[in-house]
């Protein structure tokens, strides 16, 4: 589907879900969040709005796209935010730490391949040694 046809951008039911999967992955509590956005944007944001812009039944409930950012920091997931980016072709990505985080992680994950490939070697040596 091209951005050109009519209701092609209409993101709505997407952010929805992913702010709710965001929610229920956090290690915070809904009382949490909202105290963490809170704070973040300097303004009051209640229990009942983020349970409103959550909420399937709430079809008319949209958070202000000023607090997405607040958002994604206090349930620490990006992924409302890719639901905002995407249909423009853009990504996001994480951030120099995270991105050094996940960088090490991958290099254990090679040395440690690299090492059973090591190992695998051997035994398969000594398994041909054996059979001659």
């Amino acid at each position: 589907m091209s951005a050109q046809e009519m209701g092609s951008l209409n993101i709505q039911a997407r952010l929805r879900a992913a702010m709710a999967l965001a929610i229920k992955a956090s290690r915070y509590s809904r009382y949490e969040i909202v105290g963490r956005m809170s704070n973040l944007v300097n303004a009051e944001i209640t229990i009942h709005q983020l349970n409103s812009w959550t909420a399937e039944s709430k079809d008319g409930h949209r958070p202000p796209g000023e607090y997405i950012p607040a958002f994604c920091v206090a349930t620490e997931s990006f992924d409302p935010l890719k639901v905002l980016v995407e249909p423009c072709s853009m990504f996001v990505l994480p951030g120099e730490d995270a991105l050094g985080a996940d960088l090490a992680k991958k290099i254990q994950e090679r040395d440690e391949l690299n090492q059973q490939i090591r190992e695998m070697k051997m035994f398969l040596k000594e398994a041909r040694r054996r059979g001659k």
